[in-house]
């Protein structure tokens, strides 16, 4: 099977002038034709899961990396992707929203990748999280659960066994922003890599997520609230540009670790690379208990 090497003049036009991956987005991803296409349940040789991060539309910034990545594996007869079902609540809602939010993202993605591999078990499995679908995505691999942001606790909840499926069939992980992590790891990648998060993984969630430690990537920025918090200084600025900075080097990763040919590996697609971020603080204003309060837009 042959690969294309470089996305098509008319897709890589729409979607350089239509970011939706951007810390301020233009448009939602799912408005987009040439990204939308790939969604898709039915049986492909590679399949995305993507989970979005808090407050998002469906599939939020993700869409983007996900369209160049099957575009690279060779379009829709080749690759699609899928949400992840669950609610991406933020924790101003209530004390327990974000961790109850995270906890239905670990059933239902569990489910999710459970029916589609019995489904379709020669498939390859490539896994996106950003952000609250970050700690969802390792979560679900690895394990999770425990305390997070002083007021909620997420359930807990086992992982999945590597050398079975559907865990034998995750060919790729990626994961952005992530509220529990572990630093200092071989799959640790960006300047917060060596950082501490909001919260740790550890024990069998360490154990767990190290299963896939040979697949997976995990993307933390310096200044990132969530992923760095023991970084300085903090801006949520710096959460929100992973596919900005990052886009190609993903991309080129998850195709050349997925199909172990490092000649099909991606070049120049729409992206930009190592872009300097600069702390510019975002703020959404909503409405509780008939008060206005001002809060990040993520995670």
């Amino acid at each position: 099977m042959r690969y294309p090497l470089l996305l098509t003049l008319a897709s890589s036009l729409v979607i350089a002038q239509d970011r939706c991956d951007t810390a301020s987005p233009t448009t939602n991803c799912d408005t987009i034709p040439e990204i939308t296409a790939y969604r898709t349940t039915d049986c492909r040789p590679y399949h995305i899961f993507a989970t979005r991060g808090t407050d998002e539309v469906k599939p939020g910034r993700l869409g983007n990396i996900t369209a160049l990545v099957c575009d690279s594996l060779g379009g829709t007869s080749e690759c699609g992707w899928e949400d992840v079902d669950y609610p991406a609540a933020n924790r101003y809602i209530s004390d327990s929203s974000w961790c109850e939010s995270a906890a239905t993202g670990v059933k239902n993605g569990r489910a999710q990748l459970k029916e589609y591999v019995e489904r379709c078990p020669d498939s390859k499995i490539i896994m996106f999280g950003y952000s609250q679908g970050a700690t969802v995505t390792q979560d679900l691999l690895g394990g999770g659960g425990g305390p997070l942001f002083d007021k909620c606790t997420q359930k807990a909840n086992a992982g999945l066994d590597r050398a079975q499926a559907p865990g034998s069939n995750v060919a790729a992980v990626v994961t952005f922003g992530t509220v529990r992590r572990s630093p200092r790891e071989p799959y640790s990648v960006g300047p917060g890599k060596d950082f501490q998060p909001e919260a740790l993984r550890i024990g069998e969630q360490k154990a767990g997520i190290d299963q896939y430690a040979d697949v997976l990537r995990d993307y933390c920025n310096t200044g990132d609230q969530f992923c760095a918090k023991s970084s300085s200084p903090l801006d949520l600025q710096f959460h929100l540009t992973y596919f900005e900075q990052y886009q190609q080097e993903v991309v080129n990763w998850v195709v050349e670790t997925v199909t172990k040919d490092k000649s099909v590996v991606v070049k120049d697609i729409v992206a930009s690379s190592s872009k300097e971020v600069k702390a510019a603080p975002k703020t959404a204003t909503c409405t509780k208990g008939g008060a206005r309060l001002t809060r990040p837009t993520a995670a």
